[in-house]
């Protein structure tokens, strides 16, 4: 499914997503911000690992907004990070209208051990 929408192959998407197309779409427009998904949508959901996964979302956006108000979030739920070695959630930072990261990071795993980690570019930061 995941390919599907990264090809965005329309009928794939319908093929798999079981009844879901529709909201699967909502939530991927939606997703810079999470908080324009009604809970009437959320309650359409009939996937336990898409609604626990959007849960897991709301929450960051809520810790942020409380504890770092100047600061903004949006989440690429459905980008390609297939070239990347994290797994789960991974983030990158980006600073006013600069294109491109400024630091980047994430959960991995290396020989059967968890662990969290980021790289802070430091020449995009002189690049500010």
């Amino acid at each position: 499914l995941r390919d599907a929408i990264m090809k965005k192959n329309i009928s794939e998407i319908k093929k798999l997503a079981n009844g879901q197309d529709e909201i699967i779409a909502r939530i991927a427009l939606s997703n810079n911000n999470l908080e324009s998904l009604s809970q009437e949508i959320l309650a359409k959901v009939k996937s336990p690992k898409i609604s626990q996964e959007l849960q897991k979302a709301q929450n960051i956006v809520e810790f942020i907004k409380k504890n770092f108000s100047k600061i903004s979030i949006g989440f690429d739920i459905f980008g390609d990070h297939s070239a990347s070695y994290h797994s789960g959630i991974s983030f990158d930072v980006f600073s006013g209208s600069f294109p491109y990261p400024i630091a980047s990071g994430g959960r991995y795993q290396i020989s059967n051990i968890n662990a969290v980690g980021a790289t802070i570019y430091m020449n995009r930061l002189l690049k500010l």
